[in-house]
């Protein structure tokens, strides 16, 4: 989107990605730790909650990265000459996580095929 530091943002929590210091570790102990002020709710939910006020209590930087780099089971993109990132957090079990990410790397590997024939103007995939 137009800032990626906006904190007035709904987070999607399917993938994170964070800087190894002390104030980092200790912004994401207080977020796991917010959990018992919201009892049942998922870290998403509970983030929403409180990342403004972890974000200044520990000096850390949020950005949001725009979902055009990521996709997912629940909302796919499918721009694989964007996508950074695709997680099937949504999909329960393993074992049908592991049969639907088999899908689309055999996906991609069909898509870089047919890159690799015609050139970066081939379509978009197929799945």
């Amino acid at each position: 989107g137009d800032n990626p530091y906006d904190l007035n943002k709904t987070a999607n929590g399917g993938f994170l990605h964070a800087k190894p210091r002390a104030r980092t570790q200790a912004f994401f102990a207080d977020w796991y730790a917010a959990r018992t002020r919201h009892p049942g709710e998922h870290d998403q939910f509970v983030f929403d909650q409180v990342k403004h006020e972890l974000a200044a209590r520990h000096g850390v930087t949020v950005q949001f990265i725009d979902t055009q780099y990521l996709s997912g089971r629940c909302e796919p993109r499918m721009d694989f000459r964007k996508l950074c990132t695709f997680h099937a957090n949504c999909i329960i079990g393993l074992r049908y996580k592991l049969e639907y990410l088999t899908g689309v790397l055999d996906e991609w590997k069909r898509f870089k095929a047919q890159e690799e024939l015609l050139g970066t103007n081939s379509t978009a995939l197929t799945y």
